[in-house]
């Protein structure tokens, strides 16, 4: 569990550029929103992957935004956590995060969504990787 709550905190707190170069994309649009979030398609524990996800505000007007990040693994483990953020008008928040997949973490299917809600609807967009 505690690999969960890790990898979703450092994911939300990161804003850096790092490339996601064979990536898997999901993008979602709603509320004035584009969010996108990119993950490799596999992993295998002990070596390194990268988690990329971006907010794009696509209207002329700042946007209160609430987010919630989803991290579901292997048996149905889940963990979410909520936070605002405001977003200026035409701005990408991104949130990016090159970490090492632990050599204990469960192997199967994860996903991960970034949803957003805003006073004029939402958006979701969710990946998913096979860790081995």
């Amino acid at each position: 569990m505690r690999v969960l709550i890790a990898l979703v905190t450092l994911v939300a707190a990161l804003a850096v550029g790092v490339s996601t170069a064979l990536a898997t994309t999901v993008e979602g649009k709603g509320g004035g929103l584009t969010v996108s979030v990119s993950l490799p398609p596999s992993a295998t524990r002990g070596e390194p992957i990268t988690v990329a996800e971006s907010i794009t505000n696509d209207l002329q007007s700042w946007q209160l935004v609430k987010v919630t990040q989803t991290l579901q693994g292997p048996a149905g483990r889940q963990l979410s956590f909520s936070y605002p953020i405001l977003v200026g008008p035409y701005k990408t928040l991104a949130f990016n995060l090159t970490f090492t997949v632990p050599t204990s973490a469960p192997t199967g299917e994860y996903s991960l969504t970034l949803a957003t809600k805003t006073k004029t609807g939402s958006a979701t967009a969710t990946a998913t990787i096979e860790v081995s």
